[in-house]
């Protein structure tokens, strides 16, 4: 079922009794505040899109949604989760990006299969320990929040390869991030003055370190392509040398003719691994 022909509805008919075998339900792009009582009475549903609504927050009848694998709630007034969220075992994909929550309940760590979880945008200060559970989370967006810490338990979360923290409040790289598989990390506009150098990601490809100001100590990464944009760094602030010729490297980039272009390999230290550093003019 899909509205997309006629965006902009404020309610719905009450018809989803007679439709008990539907699994795929797109209401986005619409001004719904809430669902019929028998959208919540479909045992069979496996994908539902609410994005673009105006939904401030879900009865605890989600908990019938046993076989939920998506949903999606972008751009609504979301101000609080249920704990029946913990009942939706299957979900694999949850997005509550722009909206107005500012805890997270406990439950949600029993989403032990999720594999994408979006809570960027929103006032959230705090992530509750059970989010550790959570050991499938491949991608997880947690930028434009107040997050000054991340739970001990992340340290579990083994299968993690996207990480946005942008926009939040870390003074540091939280350590329980150490030694996690991660392959793209986004510290970007975040009072941060140093990279740990005891940090270890073995697997780093991207970092994003956009309008951030660095100090030593600092470490390489091999394979590793670092954004700096309106970034303040110190010349020569790791024992390779590599931020400050990155950073020279940089400058002629940002004043060359040619604008957006990418350096040539820069050599780190006696591993002599190749890394790049990416102009985004």
């Amino acid at each position: 079922v899909s509205t997309q022909s006629t965006w902009g509805l404020k309610n719905i008919p009450d018809i989803f009794d007679q439709l008990p075998q539907i699994e795929r339900i797109d209401l986005s792009h619409n001004q719904l505040s809430q669902l019929p009582p028998s959208v919540y009475r479909l045992t069979k549903l496996k994908y539902l899109d609410l994005d673009l609504n105006a939904f401030s927050e879900l009865p605890a009848t989600i908990k019938n949604w046993k076989l939920l694998e998506s949903l999606g709630m972008l751009t609504n007034l979301m101000n609080k989760l249920p704990p029946e969220i913990g009942e939706l075992k299957l979900l694999r994909n949850l997005n509550l990006s722009f909206n107005a929550l500012k805890y997270v309940p406990p439950e949600i760590g029993e989403l032990t299969l999720m594999e994408s979880l979006d809570f960027s945008a929103n006032l959230i200060s705090e992530l509750p320990e059970s989010m550790g559970n959570m050991t499938n989370l491949n991608f997880l967006r947690l930028e434009v929040n107040y997050l000054s810490t991340l739970p001990s338990t992340f340290i579990k979360l083994t299968s993690l390869k996207d990480l946005r923290l942008q926009h939040n409040n870390f003074s540091k790289i939280p350590q329980v991030l150490s030694n996690l598989p991660i392959k793209i990390l986004d510290i970007s506009y975040n009072p941060l003055p140093l990279i740990n150098p005891n940090m270890n990601w073995p697997l780093l490809e991207q970092l994003y370190i956009t309008g951030t100001v660095l100090s030593k100590p600092w470490v390489c990464y091999p394979s590793l392509v670092m954004y700096f944009v309106n970034v303040s760094l110190m010349e020569q602030p790791c024992s390779c040398g590599f931020i400050g010729k990155a950073l020279n490297c940089y400058r002629e980039l940002l004043f060359s003719p040619e604008g957006y272009s990418r350096t040539p390999g820069i050599s780190c230290g006696p591993t002599d691994n190749t890394i790049f550093v990416k102009c985004p003019f």
